[in-house]
């Protein structure tokens, strides 16, 4: 195996961690069912908390890797991936706990994700890098999904035993300490403030921002929008949130091929398809309804977030800081998701979950013309300076 293909390796292996703030999605109306007295919002925070430390850690992560090096930084985020499951498995008697493992957690994402991505850009080129983009994309649906699906019949036995999928890590965590670089090509990570003022690169992060804002309502309601309708049980929850990530992966894999025809257009399609995924979701009555709107809707994040991983390590001319800067904004969006419940409730007037999807219509809706003449924009720039 020449270098290029086990650096390949790893990148891939270790992205599986990168959606793992899903796996729980399958069980989030059990926790809901073991602590009565916590209200829904609480509740689906436990989701996308540890988001709040992805943002915080992944925009710290070039800092920190000048000190301690990409390779430790890489392993370090995953033992702490490891160890948050093995905890959240062990001792979960409170939900203050649970969040206590949920930072744990985010912080090893925080760690990872940026070196993973930063090394796409920094390792390879062209057609290489937009594929190896892509496949990134696809095995962090993969990890996602294979943590929802195990995850969902482990919860059979109890829904703490979900917990016990994060060690899907171990394989990325031996491969990077094999095959990982000690010593990049030599350029040290900068820290990514001073790329904030960059036009380009601060409309990738709110893209990012925005994507997962809207995205996540599909995993985080997913599982109460089954127990709300009487149409299935929390396995059968977790084959629908499996169903969206399978789609994910599949768009990933052909998203080099795909955004070579549509160039930017390929986020209009993205968000178009969320939309319609949403739709059928505030409509569902039966599983395959849920299981169509999560094959629609699933293939959406992985159409747009490596177009602005590309976009931005362009603008900004540095893979790490530029992937810290993505995913600090996309897990920003990934943590306000659950406030959405409460805006809905105020637009609709209902309690329902559906009413949530009807929410997101509206909002993905005014996204797309947004994306629209930004796109367009862009466009007729690039025109006139060429």
């Amino acid at each position: 195996m020449t270098n290029n293909a086990k650096l390949k390796l790893v990148i891939l292996s270790i992205s599986l961690l990168q959606m793992g703030t899903t796996a729980i999605a399958s069980i989030l109306g059990s926790i809901a069912g073991s602590f009565p007295d916590e209200s829904s919002t609480a509740v689906q925070l436990l989701m996308t908390f540890p988001s709040l430390f992805v943002l915080v850690f992944a925009l710290l992560s070039p800092m920190i890797s000048t000190r301690i090096g990409k390779r430790n930084t890489i392993l370090l985020g995953c033992v702490l991936f490891a160890v948050s499951g093995i905890l959240s498995w062990m001792i979960h008697h409170s939900l203050t706990l649970l969040y206590i493992w949920a930072a744990m957690m985010g912080i090893g994402i925080g760690l990872v994700v940026p070196m993973a991505t930063g090394s796409v850009a920094e390792f390879f080129t062209g057609s290489e890098q937009r594929d190896l983009m892509g496949w990134q994309s696809s095995a962090a649906n993969i990890g996602a999904m294979l943590m929802t699906f195990a995850g969902g019949y482990l919860a059979m036995i109890h829904w703490s035993w979900n917990y016990l999928v994060y060690l899907i890590i171990l394989p990325g965590l031996f491969l990077t300490w094999l095959y990982y670089p000690k010593e990049s090509s030599g350029k040290k990570s900068e820290l990514p403030f001073k790329y904030l003022g960059i036009s380009r690169v601060a409309l990738c992060c709110l893209l990012a921002c925005s994507t997962t804002l809207f995205f996540n309502m599909i995993p985080t309601n997913i599982s109460m929008l089954v127990r709300e309708n009487g149409i299935g049980s929390s396995a059968q929850a977790g084959n629908a949130a499996t169903l969206l990530l399978l789609s994910g992966t599949l768009m990933g894999i052909v998203f080099g091929k795909v955004s070579a025809k549509l160039g930017r257009y390929v986020i209009l399609f993205g968000q178009g398809m969320l939309l319609i995924g949403m739709f059928i979701l505030s409509r569902a009555q039966s599983l395959p309804m849920v299981y169509l709107g999560c094959l629609t809707g699933g293939c959406s994040i992985s159409s747009i977030m490596p177009m602005c991983m590309l976009g931005s390590a362009k603008a900004s001319g540095n893979g790490a800081a530029s992937g810290a800067l993505q995913m600090g904004a996309s897990n920003l969006g990934a943590f306000c998701s659950p406030f959405i419940t409460n805006l809905a409730m105020k637009i609709t007037g209902t309690v329902s979950v559906s009413g949530r999807f009807q929410t997101g219509i509206y909002l993905v809706l005014i996204a797309m013309v947004i994306t629209f003449f930004a796109i367009n924009a862009i466009n007729k720039k690039e025109k006139q300076t060429n």
